[in-house]
């Protein structure tokens, strides 16, 4: 079947189920925005849920450079969903006691970025946790024990009683995130997606996790780029343990890493076996990214335009630019949700699409897949 008759279906497909909830924002930065999509905070099932792991077989095969083993470029559309590792502070303010007086008790004693772990010696991980002892402590000094740059600190703080009867200590908390990005690649050690890493929006931080999941997702819409509008990728995620198919195990720079899980395994799309191209290997010219948008993993035209081999390219190394004119179609570009698109030239794995130009969504910029793999 050719790609226009796969995107007449999918076209067909989305009139009739347009009406469906999305899940995509976009992280602006002045020259480019990342392509991912981190936002909305939810219950997600992950007690209990599958944690066997996969065995992922590769071939090896020689060359002049040694031994090396295979990946599996998958360019699959996934939710994510991570859980802080404690309870993130994103904001400090004032709390309207009972009095009717604005009160700040937090001000000056906890900050943006830190990682609320405990309570009076009492290990907390979620928001209700907190809700739950503060109400308990009738209105008692508290040790609050938090990370902050790495350093474990404990803190006393009295919390407000709020004109709605809860006590508050007056802070913005979250303890969760989510969205939409792309599989890059599935090997035998697990499986590597994004190219960058898990942010939290409020903060601008990388987002410190304990645990998280990647999940099957169903595309309902395509939202086209415009000029300085990064366009974006809807999808109807099912967050139960049972649509699992991976497990986050690192959220940093360069992307999220983690496993497939048994029951998982035969959910996920991947294409051939393939080597892996280092920085050297990768040269200016025509080149493939491998992308799931239509429905169907599908092998579309790039170019790439330039190649930073410098240490301070980090997820930016390389340049490229959209030349498909049926991907162009679709989507105008590069989108929201297509973090992790998995980048290949001389039958290759070299990177993944991290960055569009939010002035011309035609043209972005990628990681080596050699930094997503150390």
């Amino acid at each position: 079947m050719s790609r226009k008759s796969y995107r007449a279906i999918l076209y067909t497909l989305l009139s009739f189920i347009s009406i469906l909830l999305v899940f995509a924002l976009v992280l602006y930065k002045e020259e480019s925005s990342q392509a991912g999509n981190y936002t909305f905070s939810i219950v997600s099932e992950l007690e209990g849920a599958d944690r066997e792991k996969a065995v992922i077989y590769s071939e090896t095969f020689g060359s002049s450079e040694g031994t090396q083993h295979l990946v599996m470029p998958s360019g699959e559309t996934i939710g994510i969903y991570v859980k802080a590792d404690g309870i993130m502070v994103v904001g400090v303010g004032t709390v309207t006691d009972n009095m009717g007086n604005n009160c700040s008790p937090c001000y000056g004693i906890l900050q943006t970025g830190d990682y609320i772990v405990g309570i009076n010696g009492q290990e907390v991980k979620e928001k209700k946790a907190l809700s739950s002892i503060l109400n308990s402590c009738g209105g008692e000094s508290v040790d609050i024990t938090v990370m902050r740059d790495n350093e474990e600190k404990t803190l006393s703080v009295t919390p407000v009683l709020a004109d709605k009867g809860n006590y508050m200590l007056g802070v913005w908390v979250k303890d969760d995130i989510s969205g939409i990005g792309t599989l890059t690649y599935i090997d035998e050690n697990g499986f590597g997606a994004l190219g960058h890493g898990i942010n939290d929006n409020d903060t601008g931080e990388l987002f410190q996790i304990y645990d998280g999941a990647i999940y099957k997702t169903s595309l309902i819409n395509i939202v086209k780029a415009g000029y300085n509008q990064p366009g974006r990728l809807e999808g109807m995620i099912d967050y139960s343990s049972a649509n699992i198919v991976g497990r986050v195990e690192d959220n940093n720079c360069y992307g999220i890493k983690g496993y497939i899980t048994k029951k998982g395994a035969n959910k996920i799309v991947g294409d051939e076996w393939m080597p892996v191209g280092t920085k050297n290997d990768v040269h200016l010219g025509s080149a493939y990214i491998l992308s799931s948008v239509s429905g169907q993993s599908v092998y579309y035209d790039v170019e790439i335009t330039g190649i930073d081999l410098s240490s301070s390219a980090g997820n930016k190394g390389i340049e490229l630019k959209i030349t498909d004119e049926d991907l162009i179609s679709l989507t105008n570009g590069i989108v929201q949700g297509m973090s992790g698109t998995p980048i290949i030239q001389d039958g290759k794995l070299i990177g993944a699409i991290t960055h569009v130009f939010v002035n011309d969504a035609t043209k972005g910029y990628g990681i080596f897949i050699e930094e997503m793999l150390e």
